[in-house]
């Protein structure tokens, strides 16, 4: 029991993964590659909170055996830094570039571990890392420990370059991500190095995952995965926010016009490309906090506005009209239209009676144009 008082920090630590893990499991029903590369972080960095505490335990331990299993327990610990940033690089690539190859050819970011591994070879022969004295089994650092810190953070530093390289690509959210767990392990790697007998690198690790994990898997479950716009259950549960609230709003549905056409004419990946970029007029929308822009499904949006009486709303909506005309496709497609309808949610109207009624009229706006 006094081992948990002392090692309390990375006991808490373990149980925080131990969850995470359970909740990974649970919520994903299908395991995509993303999501195998986080339980291997979680698998590592739970592997470095056990072996941590036990090498401070055994220092100075002068029992039959020890000197080995004390070696042993410091190689791997100084291994498990640099297979748990490469890890987490190799899951923030993914997220950023959706390219499992990609992440293959780097080695799943991988070549520090390459490089710390023959050191620490070497570190049997000339005392690279650390030294652990044969006889009184009590462990000091080396003179090139930092080393391992230095290119441990190097991928990351890679990893921010390859962002702002690839800027058309780039997704903040993923950048944020980056940042979000870059923060912790510095802070605690910092109060190690001014304290060493404060065991905060793993522990502040794992606080990241935890962190990282809802700040990028549970908050994109409410962006829709092609146009970034908001998707139809954060909309729907935005709605139904609202109707709780007794709140006065409109829905206005929009559908674009002729899309069938263009992807049976172009192909889905040109239709996919104006869906983007229509999504992007939206988005700058979100600026304006009355207004709530998602995406349906296929072609068709959902806005929800608050605040603004119905003649404001078409004048917004005339002036997404001019503005779809300089959309980058706009003129391949002579010039991309959309049709919509405007509903008011009065009192005692559901979800279902709101979107019935907004589906109607936006049909009914469709038809009266052709």
């Amino acid at each position: 029991m006094s081992f948990l008082v002392e090692y309390d920090i990375s006991f808490i630590g373990l149980i925080l993964l131990v969850i995470m893990f359970f909740i990974t499991r649970i919520k994903k029903d299908i395991f995509s590659f993303s999501s195998s590369m986080f339980t291997w972080i979680i698998f590592v960095n739970a592997a470095a909170l056990i072996i941590e505490p036990l090498t401070w335990f055994l220092d100075g331990y002068t029992a039959h055996n020890v000197y080995v299993i004390t070696y042993i327990l410091n190689f791997a610990l100084v291994l498990t830094s640099p297979i748990l940033i490469g890890l987490w690089a190799s899951y923030l690539d993914y997220k950023l570039f959706k390219n499992k190859q990609r992440i293959i050819r780097a080695h799943f970011y991988q070549w520090p571990t390459y490089i710390i591994f023959l050191l620490l070879v070497l570190n049997l022969r000339m005392d690279i890392f650390y030294t652990i004295d044969p006889i009184t089994n009590l462990y000091t650092q080396g003179p090139f420990h930092l080393i391992r810190y230095a290119l441990a953070y190097a991928v990351f530093f890679y990893l921010i370059y390859q962002i702002m390289r690839h800027h058309q690509k780039e997704d903040t959210h993923v950048l944020k991500g980056v940042i979000l767990f870059m923060f912790f392990p510095v802070v605690g790697s910092v109060l190690q190095y001014l304290e060493p007998e404060l065991l905060l690198i793993f522990p502040f690790l794992a606080l990241a995952i935890v962190i990282v994990y809802i700040f990028l898997e549970t908050t994109s479950g409410t962006l829709d995965h092609l146009t970034k716009l908001y998707s139809r259950h954060a909309i729907e549960s935005y709605i139904n926010l609202l109707i709780e609230q007794d709140q006065n709003f409109h829905v206005v549905m929009i559908d674009l016009d002729n899309f069938k056409s263009i992807n049976d004419i172009y192909g889905h990946q040109v239709g996919d490309q104006v869906l983007k970029e229509f999504s992007t007029l939206l988005k700058a929308c979100r600026a304006c906090p009355s207004i709530f822009p998602g995406r349906l499904g296929g072609d068709e949006f959902l806005v929800v506005i608050t605040d603004k009486d119905e003649k404001e709303i078409i004048e917004f909506l005339n002036h997404l009209k001019d503005s779809v005309k300089s959309l980058a496709n706009a003129e391949k497609f002579n010039q991309i239209d959309f049709s919509y309808g405007i509903t008011f949610a009065e009192d005692k109207m559901t979800l279902d009676d709101i979107l019935t009624n907004v589906d109607r009229k936006m049909y009914a706006a469709k038809k009266h144009k052709r």
